[in-house]
C-alpha cells in the first residue's frame, strides 16, 4: 500500500467520518425517544466525545506508551492508498459541529 498525502481529500474524509458518527447516533437517540434540542445537544456532545478518542484528539491511556490514533483511509479502486495527514493527526472532532448543523437542518 503507497502512502499519500492530499490535505484537501483528507478533511474531505474526515468530514465524511463525522457526517456518518452524527447521523448514525442521532438515529439511535430519536429511536430512544429523545426530540428537539435534548437531542440536538445529545447528537452532538456523544459524537464530539466519539471522534475525539477516535482521532486521538482525547487522552487514551496506553500504560506507559503515548501512542494516539492516527486515522488513515484505504482510497482508490482497489484500496492500494493510504491516505494519511501529512503532519501531526487527524481531527475528525472538529468536524462535528458543521455536521450537526448540516445533519439537523435537513428537518427544517
Amino acid at each position: 500500500m503507497r502512502r499519500v498525502n492530499d490535505p484537501v481529500k483528507y478533511e474531505t474524509h474526515e468530514l465524511a467520518v463525522a457526517s456518518a458518527l452524527v447521523e448514525a447516533i442521532r438515529a439511535e437517540l430519536e429511536a430512544a425517544g429523545l426530540t428537539g434540542r435534548t437531542l440536538r445537544r445529545r447528537t452532538e456532545s456523544i459524537a464530539f466525545s466519539v471522534a475525539g478518542i477516535y482521532d486521538g484528539s482525547a487522552h487514551v491511556s496506553v500504560g506507559d506508551d503515548h501512542a494516539v490514533p492516527i486515522v488513515g483511509f484505504a482510497v482508490g479502486r482497489m484500496r492500494d492508498r493510504l491516505l494519511l495527514p501529512e503532519e501531526g493527526g487527524s481531527s475528525v472532532h472538529g468536524f462535528v459541529p458543521g455536521a450537526v448543523r448540516s445533519e439537523f437542518r435537513r428537518e427544517r
